[in-house]
């Protein structure tokens, strides 16, 4: 299955053009959207105008024309630290309609064996920060941590930070 994934659009209309041309030439299943979809002001009022404007003329039309037109390709998207949530009700409705899949805090089939799930973490300080995920490789080798190595294994000191957030 060939997937296409691709970020921080921007808005940009021509980048949107080119990633479904390019999805179509390499014959993909799927496009992958990973945040920062919408255009951005950086000053509220206008970014919130901007921003709905652009999913209403912009991107919902791109949508329908994938679903009238290329059936077999299926959009993913999650939003990024750029994209405000006053675009929501909006999203929601063209998801509802199956024209998207939304992947912050979702899993989806992508076929028998393959699954797509997303998280729009966005911490203030990314490169302090260790995201840990336990998804082994099922039924390989990685499945299984041999015992000689658990016992091995010398826990880390414990952090003098504290792990509730302030």
């Amino acid at each position: 299955m060939r997937i296409v994934y691709t970020s921080d659009l921007h808005g940009n209309q021509q980048h949107y053009a080119r990633v479904l041309h390019f999805a179509i030439e390499q014959g993909a299943r799927a496009v992958m959207l990973g945040g920062d979809l919408f255009p951005n002001s950086h000053e509220p009022g206008r970014g919130l105008l901007l921003q709905r404007q652009f999913v209403r003329d912009v991107f919902a039309p791109w949508l329908h024309r994938i679903r009238a037109e290329f059936r077999s390709l299926s959009v993913y998207a999650l939003p990024g630290n750029e994209d405000w949530a006053s675009t929501t009700d909006l999203l929601v409705d063209l998801a509802e309609s199956e024209l998207f899949y939304p992947l912050h805090h979702r899993v989806w089939r992508l076929n028998g064996r393959t699954w797509l799930a997303g998280s729009s973490l966005v911490q203030s300080n990314p490169a302090g920060t260790i995201y840990v995920f336990h998804s082994p490789p099922y039924a390989t080798a990685l499945d299984r941590l041999p015992m000689a190595e658990r016992s091995a294994a010398a826990p880390c000191a414990p952090s003098s930070r504290s792990t509730s957030r302030r």
